[in-house]
């Protein structure tokens, strides 16, 4: 049987400051947000701006280094494991409270990279 594969790498800003914590068993685990924007004119030649967010996870060595370099709106690329929602095997999707859809793309982070802090992943 062949092994599956599921690996998704993106660059985005942090949308806070990251929080870690660790385990009962004394591993660290950090959480962190991440906006990654992407932008395309329409039909119209209007731009249209997309801002997509994600919910990141990282472990051990790489939870810790993530929590002392990293601040809100640094610029970060993340190579991952998405995680999906355990009932539809598909991102979870819930509804604000303004009645609008939105989605949460989970991330277990498998490798991180500094990107220069002038580098705010702005589209051209």
């Amino acid at each position: 049987m062949a092994k599956q594969f599921n690996k998704t790498t993106f660059v985005g800003n942090l949308g806070k400051d990251p929080e870690m914590r660790y385990t009962p068993s004394g591993r660290a685990v950090t959480e962190l947000t991440v906006a990654s924007h992407d932008q395309y004119p329409n039909a119209e030649g209007e731009i249209v701006k997309i801002t997509t967010w994600f919910k990141a996870t990282a472990w051990g060595k790489r939870a810790e280094t993530i929590n002392q370099y990293f601040r809100s709106g640094d610029p970060i690329m993340i190579e991952g494991k998405l995680k999906p929602d355990p009932q539809t095997g598909r991102p979870a999707i819930w509804t604000r409270q303004d009645g609008s859809p939105a989605t949460d793309y989970e991330v277990t982070v498998m490798e991180f990279y500094f990107l220069p802090k002038g580098d705010k992943n702005e589209p051209a």
